[in-house]
């Protein structure tokens, strides 16, 4: 039993979102179901944001309307400075460089 399922004891669902966070969408396997596309996009959304606020001290504002989220990221890495819009339910993704 893999070490995440047995620690806290989450459902099949959240543990495949878990073990398949870091794959973007076109890699994701074949067995993968479509209803948790809105939650796999959401998760990988927040994945990154959260690297970006405690590996480098971004500050991040977001805004949600429906599916869409806006989010704006600014760091003292200017690489990183950047607007995402996005939509969880349909997977377009927009990126704007600050």
């Amino acid at each position: 039993m893999p070490l995440s399922k047995a620690l806290y004891d989450i459902n099949d669902k959240v543990y495949y979102l878990i073990k398949h966070h870091h794959n973007a969408e076109n890699e994701l396997p074949a067995d993968f179901p479509d209803y948790l596309l809105p939650m796999h996009r959401f998760f990988r959304l927040i994945d990154g944001l959260s690297a970006g606020i405690t590996r480098r001290g971004s500050k991040v504002t977001m805004k949600i309307n429906g599916t869409r989220i806006y989010v704006k990221e600014e760091s003292s890495f200017l690489s990183y400075n950047q607007e995402i819009e996005t939509d969880i339910y349909t997977g377009s993704f927009i990126i704007r460089k600050l």
